[in-house]
């Protein structure tokens, strides 16, 4: 027979009150785990980013003009100060803007100036709808013409002293096979140049070296991008007030129970989220 001393059971009750004290230990240790993963999966559940599905937008310069636009899109310009065009990489998407002056007995209507103008840059069998007043002096229309589909933005001032007027166009189009799906991505390229020009009532001596793109004396169609907070065709630009990183964010990716009210948002580096602007901002 094992006897055992006191010394024994003394040793014995000390193990045996360690190993319950450690298989608790284990068990509320288990729980608050499964109690961090089942918040962090509620936590994931419930919110709503951007996230992949925005499309990112990257400031562009050339000459007199600056614009949003896709990173691999390329920006070119002319010397003169009336113009810009932006591409997407295959060609089939674009943007641009041009200024011209216009002698009235040549195209007594904006429609003929059009009409004129767009069979002079290579488009064929051009219709255009009616339009729709924008406000703040522009005009926008939707056309139609041989494989292309797209949409104008355009602001018509008069100038009856030299016998004529003067128009600022921003258009945006891209194959016609493509325009549904992807045609918010030229329209909001074309809807954020900016540029300078000396053909404006009021700026000419405003040079395309000296200009600010940004500034309403020397730009005054800002209100065109300064203003827009429209959504186009499934889209809303939107834009970061911490880092001014711009996006094209789809409409369902609008997080309505968000920390900070309704809207769009995106994940921060080091966790959490941030609510995203409306429109251009200052860029």
């Amino acid at each position: 027979m094992v006897r055992f001393d006191r010394s024994s059971r003394l040793w014995r009750n000390i193990i045996w009150a360690i190993v319950i004290v450690l298989i608790f230990s284990f068990a509320a240790f288990g729980c608050n785990t499964n109690q961090i993963v089942k918040a962090d999966k509620a936590k994931n559940v419930s919110a709503k980013t951007i996230g992949d599905s925005a499309i990112e937008l990257v400031v562009k310069n050339c000459g007199h003009c600056r614009t949003l636009a896709p990173e691999n899109w390329v920006m070119i310009c002319n010397n003169e100060g009336t113009g810009c065009d932006i591409w997407s990489p295959d060609k089939k998407m674009h943007a641009s803007w041009f200024i011209a002056f216009v002698y009235s007995y040549m195209c007594p209507t904006i429609d003929d100036f059009i009409n004129t103008g767009m069979l002079f840059q290579g488009f064929k069998n051009v219709s255009l709808n009616s339009g729709t007043d924008l406000g703040y002096g522009f005009t926008k229309r939707n056309f139609e013409a041989s494989g292309i589909k797209g949409c104008l933005f355009y602001k018509k001032y008069d100038a009856p002293e030299l016998g004529g007027y003067i128009v600022s166009t921003y258009m945006a189009n891209t194959t016609s096979d493509i325009w549904d799906l992807q045609g918010a991505i030229p329209s909001f390229v074309a809807i954020s140049i900016r540029c300078v020009s000396q053909l404006r009532p009021g700026t000419s001596g405003v040079g395309s070296d000296t200009g600010d793109t940004g500034s309403g004396s020397d730009n005054p169609e800002l209100d065109l991008s300064d203003k827009w907070q429209e959504a186009i065709m499934g889209y809303e630009n939107v834009y970061s007030p911490s880092t001014g990183e711009h996006y094209e964010a789809p409409l369902n990716s609008k997080w309505d129970t968000g920390p900070e009210g309704p809207g769009y948002y995106h994940d921060l580096p080091g966790g959490g989220y941030e609510k995203l602007e409306p429109g251009f901002g200052d860029y």
